[in-house]
């Protein structure tokens, strides 16, 4: 072969080579051509049990699939107007799986966003209306002026009211729906007027584009109680009162006619609690609720003796230590007398100071087919310095140190300072055997019933201030 011919040869290879790289050149400019911009055309749950169904609006936090077209060079994926992850083995050119983030902003808090999802590729971007909801209303309770009455404000108190779209008074035989209103900034609270005809029993639902919440209405309640913190209250210490429709108080009063004013008095917003902090006492009885229309008695006797096994105040026999009558110094008492611990504990001292209660009897109040369970030692606790650290106060029964319990409160907690609280310890936490009921309790010796040892744990002596007063059995 000749160099011409060999040329020749490496010529038409090389022109050869030239066609078929511009034929695939043209071939993969012609698929690209061939792809259009993304196309939306449903959103669909993922679980296949329901691959048919389609849906506008879902929660926060479940996976979906996006079905259209043209997905295959996707850049990102959308949710008003938050770029979402999406994982590339999710991305089919018909269809993308995506979950919806459960922080994503919502419509419900932020109306300026689209409510929509949005798929940008290489090739344009495609999008598609879908309601991104906001969790479920609920309605825990109604604030009004007793009794409602037609053009009263009435506060709806509950959570997640967003995007409502009315508030319907099923009362006295029929449904009114009401669009006009005012949601709080905090979507906790709507400020709506009762219409005519919502002024009686019944129900008031709240709609909103998540779903409904409903509650029971009653135009006309009364303020009940069903519980109470302590039989015993205690100077300084906060009062607690349970139960139902705690509106429109005016006052309470206490026995021996003390009163507590509304502006002192905290109710929370369900309208089943308030409390206040006890003024000192010394009268025996029940306590009342006033409001603008009635007086509701309470359904405890307070500062019942009859369950108190030592008071200092006539009520037990003897103890170790004198007790100390009230000069107008800390601390300030319900009634006359206590027992103090003071002074100086060592360190690692087991038994730094002690007190031991002989009583006269147990209560005769309590059935004796109580169980043990049911019922709790009690007694009214003052600390005039910060108590932490490593003191403790063992409180023993009938002076046997297996049967105890070890109080350290300092452990779960801040201990008040300079005003006196309430201890209370189940009586099966003594663990005492043979002790179910009652009727085995009471036969437990009378001298040193109780026994308090204050002791200090710690390497170095700790500086105590401690007063007790009214030690008793109750029902817990």
């Amino acid at each position: 072969m000749n160099k011409n011919t060999t040329s020749t040869a490496i010529t038409r290879a090389f022109l050869l080579l030239l066609m078929v790289a511009g034929g695939y050149s043209m071939i993969s400019c012609n698929d690209d051509e061939k792809i259009g911009a993304p196309v939306i055309t449903q959103v669909r749950l993922i679980d296949p049990a329901h691959q048919d169904s389609t849906f506008t609006e879902a929660f926060p936090g479940i996976k979906v699939v996006v079905e259209g077209q043209n997905f295959i060079d996707v850049k990102s994926v959308a949710m008003n107007n938050t770029v979402v992850s999406i994982n590339p083995a999710y991305v089919r050119d018909g269809s993308i799986i995506v979950e919806i983030p459960e922080d994503l902003p919502l419509h419900g808090t932020d109306a300026s966003l689209p409510n929509q999802i949005k798929i940008t590729t290489a090739h344009g971007e495609a999008v598609y209306s879908f309601t991104f909801l906001s969790p479920a209303p609920t309605i825990a309770q109604f604030n009004f002026s007793l009794p409602a009455t037609a053009g009263q404000t009435l506060d709806i108190i509950g959570t997640n009211f967003y995007n409502v779209q009315k508030v319907i008074f099923a009362t006295g035989g029929q449904a009114i729906d009401v669009t006009a209103f005012t949601v709080s900034g905090t979507y906790d609270t709507i400020y709506v007027t009762i219409p005519t005809g919502g002024d009686a029993d019944g129900t008031i639902t709240v709609v909103t584009e998540s779903g409904e919440a409903s509650k029971i209405f009653r135009a006309t309640v009364t303020p009940f109680i069903t519980g109470i913190s302590t039989d015993m209250p205690v100077w300084g210490d906060s009062l607690v009162i349970s139960g139902e429709y705690f509106m429109g108080i005016k006052r309470i009063v206490l026995p021996g006619n003390v009163e507590v004013p509304a502006s002192a008095i905290h109710i929370n917003a369900s309208q089943t609690r308030l409390s206040f902090i006890t003024p000192r006492l010394q009268a025996v009885g029940i306590l009342k609720i006033v409001t603008s229309s009635t007086e509701v008695p309470g359904t405890v006797v307070l500062n019942d003796t009859t369950k108190d096994i030592y008071n200092h105040d006539g009520i037990g026999n003897w103890t170790w230590a004198s007790s100390e009558s009230v000069n107008g110094s800390s601390p300030a008492v319900a009634r006359r007398k206590f027992t103090r611990f003071s002074g100086t504990i060592p360190a690692y001292t087991g038994w730094g100071q002690a007190n031991g209660y002989a009583i006269n009897s147990w209560p005769t109040s309590i059935s004796d087919d109580t169980p043990i369970s049911d019922l709790a030692l009690k007694f009214n606790f003052y600390s005039g310095y910060e108590w932490k650290d490593a003191v403790y106060i063992d409180v023993r029964i009938a002076n046997n140190e297996n049967y105890s319990v070890k109080l350290e409160p300092w452990k779960t907690g801040t201990v008040p300072v300079g005003r006196w609280f309430e201890f209370s310890i189940s009586l099966a936490d003594f663990n005492i055997p043979d002790k179910n009921i009652y009727a085995d309790w009471k036969s437990l010796p009378l001298d040193n019933a109780v026994v308090l040892v204050v002791a200090n744990n710690n390497e170095k002596s700790l500086q105590i201030n401690f007063c007790v007063d009214d030690l008793r059995i109750v029902k817990k």
